[in-house]
C-alpha cells in the first residue's frame, strides 16, 4: 500500500466536507467569512449561489441605501412589503434565511427600536463595484504580458484544454470506482486528490488495498460541479491548517471561476499558498 499507509487514521480526524459554497461557508466561523467579502470573486462567486429570490433583495436594497444618504440599513417592515408570501416555506423565507446565514445581512434593533437589517459594507463595496462593472479583472490582468487581448479565440486550444480536463476527470472516476487499473498504475491520481478521497470517505483501505465506499457510489450520482467542488474543499482543508491559508486558497478558486477558458493569465501575482493549491 506504501503511499496510502496511515491515510486512514489521519484523515478519519476530520469533518465531512460541504457539498456546495453555501454549505461550506455557513460553517465557517464569522469573522473569517468576513475576510472572504474583501474578495470582489468572493462576492460574485456567493451572490451566484445565492436563491433568485435572494439576489433580487440585495439588488434592491444596494438602491435603497445607496439611495438613502445617512443610513447603512433598511427596516424589516419595508423588506416586509417587498414579497407576496411570508410564509416559513415561501421564497422570502428562504431568502432571508440564506442572507441571514451566510452573514450578508445582520439583524438588529434600528433607533426606534424596530428590527431592521444591514449589509455587510464590504459585500456591498464589491457587489457596487461587480454591477456598475468596475469588478478587477482575475489574476490582476486580463491576459498576459505575451497574449494579444483582441485576438480571436483559439477554438483548438480551447478543445485541447477541455479534453485534458475531461481525461484528468475521468482518471480520478476510474481510481474511485477501480476501473483500468493498469492505466492509473501508470498515471495515478495525485497524493493530494487520494487523500481527498479518503478524507470524504468515498474510498477506504482493506486489505485488498483500496476501495470504493457507499458514499463513493453516491458521489458518483451527483453533477459534476459538486463532485469538484467536494474534493477541493478537502484539497484545501487537508493542505492549509490556517483559516487565512484557507481564505487566500479559496480567493484564487474565485478568481479561476472569472476566467475565461483559452485565454492566458499572469500568475506572478498568486501567493505561495494559492500556488501551491494550483500544484496539488
Amino acid at each position: 500500500m506504501g503511499m496510502y499507509d496511515g491515510m486512514n487514521e489521519e484523515v478519519s480526524n476530520h469533518n465531512s466536507v460541504a457539498d456546495n459554497l453555501f454549505n461550506e461557508l455557513s460553517k465557517w466561523p464569522i469573522d473569517h467569512v468576513y475576510q472572504i467579502f474583501e474578495s470582489p470573486f468572493a462576492v460574485h462567486a456567493i451572490f451566484r449561489a445565492l436563491p433568485s429570490t435572494a439576489r433580487h433583495y440585495l439588488m434592491r436594497m444596494l438602491f435603497c441605501i445607496h439611495s438613502s444618504l445617512n443610513s447603512t440599513s433598511i427596516s424589516a417592515s419595508q423588506i416586509l412589503s417587498w414579497p407576496i408570501s411570508t410564509s416559513p416555506n415561501s421564497p422570502h423565507s428562504r431568502a432571508l434565511h440564506a442572507l441571514l446565514q451566510l452573514h450578508v445581512l445582520s439583524k438588529h434593533a434600528s433607533d426606534n427600536s424596530h428590527p431592521a437589517f444591514t449589509l455587510h459594507p464590504s459585500f456591498r463595496t464589491q457587489l457596487l463595484a461587480i454591477v456598475s462593472n468596475s469588478m478587477p479583472a482575475p489574476f490582476g490582468a486580463t491576459y498576459s504580458a505575451h497574449s494579444d487581448q483582441n485576438a480571436p479565440p483559439n477554438h483548438n486550444l480551447i478543445e485541447k484544454l477541455e479534453r485534458h480536463s475531461k481525461e484528468n476527470w475521468e482518471r480520478v472516476l476510474h481510481f474511485l470506482v477501480g476501473t483500468d487499473s493498469e492505466a492509473l498504475q501508470r498515471s495515478p491520481p495525485s497524493e493530494s486528490i487520494i487523500r481527498a478521497l479518503l478524507g470524504c470517505h468515498l474510498l477506504e483501505l482493506c486489505q485488498e488495498g483500496l476501495r470504493i465506499t457507499h458514499h463513493g457510489f453516491q458521489f458518483l450520482l451527483r453533477d459534476t460541479y459538486a463532485q469538484t467542488w467536494i474534493l477541493l474543499m478537502r484539497m484545501v482543508g487537508d493542505l492549509f491548517e490556517v483559516h487565512s491559508q484557507r481564505v487566500s486558497a479559496l480567493d484564487v478558486l474565485f478568481q479561476l471561476s472569472s476566467c475565461v477558458v483559452g485565454h492566458e493569465y499572469s500568475a506572478s501575482s498568486l501567493s505561495s499558498v494559492q500556488k501551491s493549491l494550483l500544484k496539488a
